[in-house]
């Protein structure tokens, strides 16, 4: 993985977002790729609506950050500290959060394709028209989530402990596996909901 000293993120930074104030007329727009971005935090981070692939955060607090419109996939934020961050509309699909925190962060409308949040602690965040198809969640903690309006398929549960999560009623399709990693076990429409609700604490 190939990594870009401090100065060198700055002034990609400012190429950013002169290309995002001008619409894309001025500067350029922010295109990483494997790159390790878990050492530094640095002041005027900017990844709203940027290329950001396979990238690395992996262990870094991050707060009051946006990644809206972005694209993470296959990026990691295995045991990351995420505060406020907003990542409407980002394409999160096979992306890490494993062992993460998430504190109100907003993920209304993300692509979550396969993306593993395995044992990591979600508070507030907002999951409102997102596509969660295939997550892993298992052993999370959900507490104070909204998954209104969200596609729910094919979702790894087990482990999974929820408190005060709303929205199932609203997904349009759900299914769960209640299963372990040598034995699945599918749960659909009603069944899955109801498994869901009594997990709930």
């Amino acid at each position: 993985m190939n990594q870009l000293n401090i100065y060198e993120l700055k002034s990609l930074f400012i190429e950013h977002k002169k290309w995002i104030d001008s619409l894309g007329k001025e500067g350029k727009k922010l295109d990483l790729d494997d790159i390790d971005l878990s050492l530094n935090s640095i002041e005027g981070e900017l990844y709203e609506q940027a290329s950001i692939t396979g990238c690395l955060f992996d262990n870094r607090k991050i707060k009051d950050v946006s990644f809206y419109l972005s694209n993470l996939c296959s990026s990691s934020f295995g045991g990351c500290d995420l505060e406020e961050v907003d990542f409407t509309k980002a394409d999160l699909s096979y992306a890490i959060f494993s062992n993460a925190v998430l504190k109100n962060v907003n993920m209304n409308k993300c692509d979550c394709i396969e993306t593993n949040f395995r044992n990591s602690k979600l508070s507030g965040v907002k999951f409102t028209g997102a596509l969660l198809d295939t997550v892993d969640l298992r052993n999370a903690i959900l507490q104070d989530v909204d998954l209104s309006y969200s596609s729910f398929e094919a979702v790894l549960v087990r482990g999974i402990s929820l408190k005060n999560v709303v929205g199932f009623e609203s997904i349009p399709g759900i299914s769960i596996d209640v299963g372990d990693e040598s034995d699945s076990q599918i749960l659909q429409g009603n069944d899955a909901i109801k498994w869901l609700k009594d997990n709930m604490e």
